[in-house]
């Protein structure tokens, strides 16, 4: 059986060397499948037709061991300079992400505290084959959850990232980031009517007001 062409593809998102043969004893192009695929090959009259046949055999397969679940993405990043009420040190500086890396000991910058939060609402879909590594993806679905959480384009979650932690999507789950998004876009508001100009913050002080009560501290 003779060698027709040689092509390196991606198949199951892993190389795959996908190589035509012909054998002129029965005039038909043959292409072996990959691993996991029940067919061992596929064979045509011509070369385009067994690629052809190829790449079918291969999208059906991966369609009917894909597994579709929705689940929830979120992902922070926070850098503080605070005190730690239960460290010996005087102050720590505070560096930490949605991994829960937290970094002491860091260069004080004068950014003072800044956060970063968030979050989406996708649709993952998981190939799982026998003897080859999963990969993933995901797809953003329409949710509740304001659109100040978005991710910006940067965000491009997929399977190897590691900005972001999964969560189950579920009503209550969803409905704890929307009431999260709200609250912090509340604070926000608050703040900038607050600290527009000194005469707001004094008046604000004078009268005894505050930004943050017991139930959201």
């Amino acid at each position: 059986m003779a060698t027709v062409s040689t092509e390196t593809i991606y198949c199951f998102h892993q190389e795959f060397k996908r190589v035509v043969r012909y054998k002129s004893r029965y005039s038909k192009f043959y292409i072996t499948l990959p691993g996991g695929v029940p067919e061992k090959e596929v064979e045509s009259d011509t070369e385009a037709g067994a690629i052809k046949l190829f790449d079918a055999a291969v999208k059906v397969y991966e369609k009917s061991v894909t597994e579709k679940t929705k689940v929830i993405l979120y992902g922070y990043e926070v850098d503080a300079y605070i005190f730690g009420p239960n460290d010996k040190d005087d102050c720590v500086n505070v560096l930490f992400n949605s991994q829960d890396n937290c970094d002491y000991g860091k260069t004080f910058s004068d950014d003072g505290i800044t956060l970063s939060l968030w979050v989406q609402v996708c649709e993952k879909s998981e190939v799982v084959l026998d003897g080859i590594d999963n990969y993933v993806t995901y797809d953003e679905i329409e949710s509740q959850i304001p659109e100040s959480l978005e991710p910006g384009s940067r965000r491009n979650y997929r399977s190897g990232y590691d900005d972001y932690q999964e969560i189950p999507w579920t009503p209550e789950n969803e409905q704890f980031f929307i009431e999260v998004g709200k609250a912090f876009e509340r604070l926000i508001l608050k703040l900038n009517s607050v600290l527009g100009d000194k005469d707001a913050v004094m008046k604000f002080i004078s009268t005894g007001q505050i930004l943050l009560n017991s139930a959201t501290e």
